[in-house]
């Protein structure tokens, strides 16, 4: 990160954006397409004392359709021109990691474009991350010492959800199985394998701390240190913030607005979020600022 940046700016670490050329490219047609996902002026214009952490995971960037390596390289090298030099910006590297690609990606992404950590889909046709083939990526990514972000993706029967029941069923639907690769991440070892590696959830997966908290106590006993297991606040709802710091504790939570799905990720809206929430001073700190400033470096 910028030495420009200090404690006091507030960090997002979940806005998405992709360039406008890119639903211009052959195999991209499955993309998630939203008005503001490529108006970067509207994003850094809604609050210019907050830091965002740009990203677009391969879901986003593809929809379910296979990545190409050569493009997933040339997205990763727009998104570190568009923060390089910039105090108000960082950025994530898009890694497809259930592909053969993977390292490869990282490796680029981070040794030579120099971004800040990386974002990967939770979940891929049946294979979640933490299977075997996934674990490469993950010992890349601690190597270098950069947080990993799982994200969210599309249940199958998506449409049907929204279609029966309404958009929230459907955004469940992303949080199962957000909630299922962090079950899969602590259960399959890789936590434990890689101790170093830090792992930021997203909170559409607060549900799966009800289930993971034993798993990940039971890793921290073994490590004798908590293992860096973060969750993201994913927009700004008090109780369920409360909930993840009760049960991660305040130094594993981060900020995170969800933008453009959510428009609302100020100064003032986040501070008073975490009052309601009942932080103290200190803890709110932390999720403001202080937690993803230590990942980041």
């Amino acid at each position: 990160m910028s030495d420009d940046r200090t404690s006091a700016s507030l960090l997002d670490v979940h806005a998405h954006y992709v360039a406008p050329w890119w639903f211009e490219q052959d195999g991209t047609d499955q993309a998630q397409r939203h008005q503001l996902i490529s108006d970067l002026p509207a994003l850094t214009e809604l609050d210019a004392d907050v830091t965002r952490v740009l990203s677009a995971p391969p879901e986003i960037l593809y929809g379910t359709a296979p990545t190409s390596d050569a493009q997933v390289r040339k997205h990763n090298e727009f998104l570190g021109e568009t923060a390089a030099g910039r105090a108000d910006l960082a950025a994530f590297a898009s890694v497809d990691a259930f592909s053969e690609d993977a390292v490869g990606q990282i490796e680029h992404a981070i040794d030579d474009l120099g971004l800040s950590g990386i974002v990967i889909d939770s979940v891929h046709g049946d294979e979640y991350l933490g299977d075997k083939p996934t674990w490469a990526a993950f010992e890349a990514a601690a190597h270098r010492g950069v947080p990993v972000f799982v994200h969210p993706v599309w249940t199958p029967d998506a449409d049907d959800l929204r279609e029966r029941i309404g958009p929230q069923a459907a955004g469940f639907g992303r949080g199962y199985r957000n909630g299922l690769a962090l079950l899969n991440l602590v259960n399959s070892g890789l936590v434990k394998a890689f101790p170093e590696l830090t792992i930021v959830i997203t909170g559409l997966a607060v549900g799966s701390l009800w289930f993971a908290h034993e798993p990940i106590a039971r890793v921290r006993d073994d490590l004798g240190f908590s293992p860096h297991v973060y969750i993201d606040t994913t927009s700004f709802h008090a109780p369920s913030i409360r909930y993840q710091v009760d049960v991660l504790g305040a130094d594993r939570v981060v900020l995170g607005s969800d933008w453009p799905f959510h428009t609302d990720g100020t100064r003032e809206i986040a501070e008073s979020t975490l009052v309601t929430a009942g932080l103290s001073e200190s803890d709110r700190d932390l999720v403001l600022s202080g937690n993803l400033h230590a990942l980041l470096g």
